[in-house]
C-alpha cells in the first residue's frame, strides 16, 4: 500500500507542477507588450518587411466614434398587457333624409264661381291668397292642383310635393 500511495503522490506533484508551468508561462509574458510592438513599428505604415507598398492607414477618432448615450423612456415595465381587440366602430347613421318644413298655409274655404272655375281661400299668417291652379305661392310654393280632395302644393327649394287638407270650410 505504501507504494502505491506514492505512485499517486508523483502522479498529484506531476499534475501541479505542469499547472504551476502552463501558469507561469502564460501570465509571466506580457501580452500587450507584443501588440504594442506590432503597432508601433519604427518602418513607415507604408512599407513592410515584405516590400510591398500599402496605402497608410487612416486614424480613427474615437470620440467620433462614441455616440452619447440617450435616456429613453421604457414605460411602465409592469404594465398589464391585453390581447383584446376592440371591434370596429359602427358605420356612420346614413344623413337624414331632407324634408321640407310644415305647410305654414291653413285652408279657409272654397269658392265655385259660375264659369266652373274653382278659387280656394289659404292663409299664412295674416295674409289671404285667392289660390287657381297653376299659380306660385311667393317664391317657396307653387300650386299643382286638387288631387283626391287634397290641395297639392310643391316645395320648390327641394321639389318635395306636401298636401293641405280641404276641410272645415265651404
Amino acid at each position: 500500500m505504501n507504494i502505491r500511495l506514492n505512485k499517486r503522490w508523483r502522479w498529484w506533484l506531476l499534475a501541479l507542477g505542469l499547472t504551476l508551468a502552463v501558469t507561469r508561462y502564460f501570465n509571466g509574458t506580457d501580452q500587450t507588450a507584443g501588440i504594442v510592438a506590432a503597432t508601433t513599428h519604427p518602418e513607415p505604415l507604408s512599407v513592410r518587411k515584405s516590400g510591398a507598398v500599402q496605402a497608410p492607414a487612416q486614424e480613427i477618432a474615437l470620440e467620433q466614434l462614441r455616440q452619447p448615450r440617450t435616456v429613453t423612456d421604457t414605460g411602465d415595465l409592469f404594465r398589464t398587457k391585453s390581447w383584446y381587440v376592440p371591434p370596429p366602430p359602427a358605420p356612420a347613421p346614413p344623413p337624414p333624409v331632407a324634408v321640407a318644413p310644415p305647410l305654414p298655409f291653413s285652408f279657409l274655404g272654397k269658392v265655385l264661381k259660375p264659369d266652373g272655375q274653382l278659387t280656394l281661400f289659404i292663409a299664412d299668417k295674416d295674409q289671404v291668397y285667392l289660390v287657381h291652379g297653376g299659380e306660385s305661392l311667393g317664391t317657396d310654393y307653387h300650386v299643382d292642383g286638387i288631387e283626391n280632395g287634397k290641395l297639392a302644393l310643391t316645395y320648390l327649394p327641394m321639389k318635395k310635393k306636401q298636401y293641405l287638407e280641404l276641410s272645415g270650410g265651404q
